[in-house]
């Protein structure tokens, strides 16, 4: 009877341990069922996001096949999003340049790098070509690559930007080294900046033995004293001087007419000058020989 008695009791005991076996289960049923509800809430407030973003947003598979693109890309490359399902992104990649970035995304890949960042060209549906800047995010699940998310802009604008400032660029450094004087410029406490063939050649060297360098390093006290005083002259009333001087150079003295212009870099706020220099030494032989000719005569 004692046993029958204590058998019910375990019973009732495992009856009591199954229902609150049961709570917990169902309880836990409902917290993943919140949480899927939560993530698929939160997935669709992303794609949302990605919908309305201004920026190029698409996910390729692992082979380079797009899966989906949003709205924007219609816009960058001509072609609308049906068309593009299904297509592999280097159909969109000059020629010249689709290994090149093919490989660069194989080796992202293979190296498992999480993100990158890469700039190239794509051909729209017309074959017009635009410059992009790709962040590319890899999407891997249990260490798997499950694809890649790439986000896009249009850097076209500043590519063209590029373009005509190197060209301007390369016009003034063929300007200034072609000028037939010594052209120089100058930080306003008097460091070498840039400097032409022709000036570095007059102090007895190379461009590169010079920019970097204060002028004490090469010119007296006195003489840089002057100079330093005549740079803040010209950058504090922001007009240009001109000045005649005998320099002491390693072949000898020189005498040089300068011209001094102030130069304010927008940027940086960077204050220099800029010196045009030109060797009058044979026009000032020829006047002192004229005036001891008049001196002789008189």
């Amino acid at each position: 009877m004692n046993d029958q008695h204590k058998t019910k009791a375990q019973l009732i005991e495992e009856l009591e341990q199954t229902r609150k076996r049961v709570a917990e289960l169902e309880q836990a049923e409902i917290k993943r069922k919140q949480a899927e509800d939560a993530l698929e809430e939160s997935e669709q407030r992303y794609r949302q996001i990605i919908e309305e973003a201004n920026d190029t947003v698409y996910t390729t598979a692992p082979d380079g096949y797009f899966l989906y693109v949003n709205p924007p890309i219609q816009k960058l490359t001509g072609y609308s999003r049906d068309e593009l399902i299904g297509m592999h992104f280097a159909e969109l990649i000059p020629q010249e340049w689709r290994n090149r970035v093919q490989q660069f995304y194989v080796q992202q890949f293979k190296d498992r790098v999480r993100d990158t960042t890469l700039e190239f060209p794509i051909l729209t549906r017309t074959g017009e070509e635009k410059w992009i800047e790709q962040k590319v995010t890899l999407l891997t699940e249990d260490d798997h690559v499950t694809g890649f998310q790439s986000i896009v802009r249009d850097i076209t604008d500043r590519k063209e930007a590029e373009e005509k400032l190197r060209g301007s660029e390369e016009r003034f450094r063929l300007m200034f080294e072609n000028t037939g004087t010594d052209n120089t410029v100058i930080s306003v406490d008097g460091v070498f900046l840039v400097m032409n063939e022709m000036g570095a050649g007059r102090l007895g060297g190379k461009p590169e033995d010079f920019v970097g360098k204060s002028i004490h390093n090469f010119f007296s006290k006195e003489a840089c004293d002057e100079y330093l005083r005549r740079f803040y002259d010209v950058i504090e009333s922001g007009e240009g001087k001109v000045y005649e001087d005998c320099v002491e150079l390693p072949t000898g003295n020189r005498w040089f007419l300068t011209n001094i212009q102030p130069v304010i870099e927008p940027d940086d706020g960077l204050m220099c000058v800029q010196l045009i220099s030109q060797d009058i030494t044979e026009r000032k032989r020829a006047e002192e020989t004229l005036k001891d000719s008049e001196e002789r005569f008189l």
